[in-house]
């Protein structure tokens, strides 16, 4: 599961850093950067083709940037998952290992 979201991750991070770049000089607030990502996933492609280019070129934009944030935000908790499970591994292991004497 964390190799997919790795990739995924990996695929969109060239549309991350252009969202990077030009959101912030196009002055998008972060509530509308969460709208119009919310309208790319709503409309189908269809409608999104349909649609003036910058329109839609926005949209796909704040969609590219808060779903790059998103998996990164699951990979940063499933490795903070994973390194409280094997603390406790490793916490149960020492506690087996009996002290020499």
């Amino acid at each position: 599961m964390m190799v997919l979201e790795r990739q995924k991750r990996v695929t969109l991070e060239p549309l991350y850093r252009v969202a990077k770049t030009l959101l912030p000089g196009l002055g998008v607030s972060q509530q509308n950067l969460t709208y119009y990502a919310s309208l790319a996933n709503y409309y189908t492609i269809y409608d999104l083709r349909r649609m003036n280019p910058g329109q839609s070129a926005l949209y796909l934009l704040c969609y590219a940037w808060q779903r790059y944030r998103q998996l990164t935000d699951n990979l940063v908790q499933a490795f903070g998952y994973h390194m409280k499970k094997w603390k406790r591994q490793l916490r149960s292991a020492l506690r087996s290992v009996q002290p020499m004497p």
